[in-house]
């Protein structure tokens, strides 16, 4: 079983194989805007690593978001392109989940609290966030909906711990939380869950295996769609003057 996963919602160009837990290849960049043409060659080095060619994964995940827009866009196309031509199921991931995943496949003696709070930075003085729940297990999974919550001293989610990825420019909303753990939206997060996903949906009771095309149906045509939760890209310069002399 092998995963080819990419992650570009943030600044980060993520790319990674994930063929079982403990057997995994991923590079992880900071390029910004250059991810456009960088990331066919990312794939490539990934693949080489894992020395696998591309008709021998077994399906592709994306991180869907959200994230930046061209970013979140990026990926999708670009996944959603091999996907077809390759004939491949393609699995969406939300940004935040696959965040929270790569810390706890990275990082096995990492123990988060029962319950935390994931976010990742939206500019415009707002982050994106939900709340997880830790299982006796270790395993930690999303309990509710991805919002936009403003850098205000009472969130919608009130929790003790934070991971976060470049939230803390945000005083106001920091101040919330006892303590605070950093990250990035990461590409290995998302092979993960995806890899968790695909198994799931691979073991029906009668044991017989859907064909190819239905997979794609489900999750390519019907659930690879981008995750926004915003659909304002940016202020504007009144809206920053304002910002600014307000001091928020």
């Amino acid at each position: 079983m092998s995963i080819l996963a990419i992650d570009t919602t943030s600044e980060w160009c993520s790319v990674a194989v994930l063929i079982d837990p403990k057997h995994y290849f991923f590079h992880h960049e900071k390029i910004g805007s250059a991810a456009s043409g960088q990331i066919f060659g990312l794939i490539e080095t990934v693949l080489s690593q894992a020395q696998l060619s591309l008709s021998q994964i077994d399906a592709l995940a994306v991180s869907q978001g959200p994230g930046a827009f061209t970013g979140v866009r990026l990926g999708i196309g670009v996944a959603q392109g091999m996907a077809y031509g390759l004939n491949k199921p393609l699995i969406p991931i939300a940004s935040l989940d696959g965040m929270v995943a790569f810390e706890q496949l990275t990082n096995p003696g990492q123990h988060f609290p029962t319950l935390f709070l994931a976010a990742l930075d939206a500019r415009m003085q707002q982050v994106y966030c939900a709340p997880y729940i830790t299982d006796a297990h270790g395993i930690s999974q999303r309990v509710g909906e991805i919002v936009l919550q403003d850098n205000v001293t009472n969130p919608e989610f009130a929790q003790d711990y934070l991971l976060h990825y470049q939230c803390a420019p945000y005083d106001a909303f920091m101040s919330n939380f006892s303590s605070a753990g950093s990250s990035t939206p990461h590409a290995l997060g998302i092979a993960f869950l995806a890899d968790q996903a695909y198994q799931a949906y691979q073991v029906p009771q009668d044991n017989q295996f859907p064909p190819i095309d239905q997979l794609l149906s489900i999750y390519a045509a019907q659930r690879c769609q981008p995750l926004y939760i915003r659909n304002k890209v940016a202020q504007t310069t009144k809206e920053r003057q304002l910002v600014g002399r307000v001091g928020v």
